[in-house]
């Protein structure tokens, strides 16, 4: 049986708007980072899934090629002193 669901916020139930959610289980969905999050309300004992859509943060753990790295900021200071 499907119901029509009115309140639609994360961590709350949208059956009896309980924040009593557990989450039993997690997926990746695509390429584009989606996630599914599987759960059960302990208040009134309804199943269902959570979607959330992901957005960029920050990127993190870079290390760049040092040769490459020195040739790019040289090139930017000259840039700079022809500017002037």
């Amino acid at each position: 049986m499907e119901i029509e669901i009115k309140y639609t916020e994360p961590g709350i139930c949208p059956v009896c708007e309980a924040m009593a959610l557990e989450y039993t289980d997690q997926e990746g969905r695509d390429d584009y980072m989606d996630l599914e999050l599987t759960w059960s309300c302990n208040n009134c004992g309804a199943i269902g899934v959570e979607g959330y859509r992901m957005t960029f943060m920050e990127h993190f753990d870079v290390v760049p090629d040092e040769k490459l790295y020195l040739k790019m900021q040289r090139k930017q200071k000259l840039e700079k002193i022809e500017k002037i």
